[in-house]
Parts: structure tokens; C-alpha cells; sequence
């Protein structure tokens, strides 16, 4: 009877750690993909320009946040080939390049 006992236990903690096992997959699985979906910003590829004085800075890159103003910003790629980056409110986005007005 003990051992009927011990055993029935033992199955029925071994059952309890498998389906807990089985539901924190699921949830870390869910939580990554969730995390991990980026949607592509609709300005990348687009033409940016200064807000200020409307001058022609260059192709947006990508999107991010800033590590030295904790800002978004957008990285943008300059004609001569070099990548700056500048806060989103900042930049006016266009779809044609300044050359083809």
C-alpha cells in the first residue's frame, strides 16, 4: 500500500513538472514572437530632408533609438556614402529625391 502510495505520488509530481514544462514553452514561444516582430518602418527607402531650412540630407536607412539623447531616430544614409543619425522630429520625409523635382 506505501509503495502504491509513493509511486502514485511520484507519477502524479512527474505528470505536474511535464505540463509545467510544456506551458513555459509555450508562453516563452508566444513572448519571443511577440518581441521579436518588428514592423518595417514605411520611411525606409524615402528621401530626408532638415525641417529647419528643408535641405536635402540624404536616403533613410533605418529607425532606432539613440544611445547618446534616448530619442528615435532615423539613420541616414548622406550621398557621400556615410551614415548620421538624426532625431525623427527633426526630418521632413519625402518620397522623390530633391533632384527630381
Amino acid at each position: 500500500m506505501v509503495e502504491e502510495k509513493k509511486s502514485s505520488q511520484l507519477l502524479g509530481i512527474l505528470k505536474h513538472l511535464l505540463l509545467a514544462t510544456i506551458a513555459a514553452a509555450v508562453v516563452l514561444w508566444v513572448y519571443l514572437n511577440i518581441v521579436n516582430t518588428e514592423t518595417p518602418d514605411k520611411n525606409v527607402g524615402r528621401y530626408a530632408y532638415m525641417l529647419s531650412n528643408g535641405s536635402y540630407m540624404g536616403k533613410i536607412r533605418g529607425i532606432g533609438r539613440s544611445a547618446k539623447i534616448s530619442a528615435k531616430v532615423y539613420y541616414i544614409e548622406e550621398p557621400t556614402g556615410g551614415v548620421i543619425e538624426i532625431p525623427v522630429k527633426d526630418v521632413e520625409v519625402r518620397d522623390k529625391p530633391f533632384y527630381d523635382k
